[in-house]
């Protein structure tokens, strides 16, 4: 079993900066084929900023639906999932995000059906991951998938990763649920 990552971009840039200035440089072009679209979060400070930056990502968008229609299975965590939801593909459908943006996924995208305690939800071909941690869930179901249940299990345990763990409510604050900070300097 062999899996390969590769790291491209929409707009056809050669580098990327990430959030903390990182530069990743050689990007490829975008594959022929490719089995998994992985969007990952946006940095943010608070909902409404994941929401305007997710508004001005129009060539990401256009990718994302295009490689949807290429039947490339797609996925997003934590707040990628808003990502996905901008792009219409989870309008009817189930998905999660990251429990504390709960609230204002679901005033943003009323017709997507949200299951924010869920840690991984798989509909129609995407899939979407909650907060930060449960990229090892999606990630402990991608390693079944091409590699078997068996290949997940012991992965699991090298990496001391629970994979029973399947839902992200015993993490909740319901203050952050029903008023999420609104920048990074405030106190929840």
């Amino acid at each position: 079993l062999s899996l390969e990552s590769i790291v491209f971009g929409a707009r056809g840039q050669s580098q990327v900066a990430t959030s903390t200035g990182l530069s990743l440089g050689d990007l490829a072009d975008p594959p022929e084929h490719l089995d998994v679209l992985l969007l990952p979060g946006l940095m943010h400070g608070s909902p409404q900023e994941v929401i305007e930056r997710v508004k001005r990502l129009q060539p990401e968008l256009a990718m994302i639906r295009a490689m949807h229609l290429r039947g490339v299975t797609i996925a997003g965590t934590c707040s990628g999932s808003f990502l996905l939801a901008e792009s219409g593909l989870l309008d009817g459908h189930r998905a999660t995000c990251s429990w504390w943006l709960a609230t204002a996924f679901r005033q943003r995208y009323p017709n997507v059906l949200l299951e924010a305690d869920a840690m991984v939800v798989e509909d129609n071909g995407v899939m979407t991951a909650g907060g930060a941690s449960a990229l090892q869930t999606f990630m402990l179901k991608l390693i079944a998938r091409a590699g078997g249940d068996e290949l997940a299990q012991q992965t699991a345990r090298m990496l001391l990763i629970d994979p029973e763990r399947q839902s992200q409510a015993p993490y909740v604050t319901q203050a952050l649920m029903e008023r999420p900070r609104n920048s990074l300097s405030e106190k929840a």
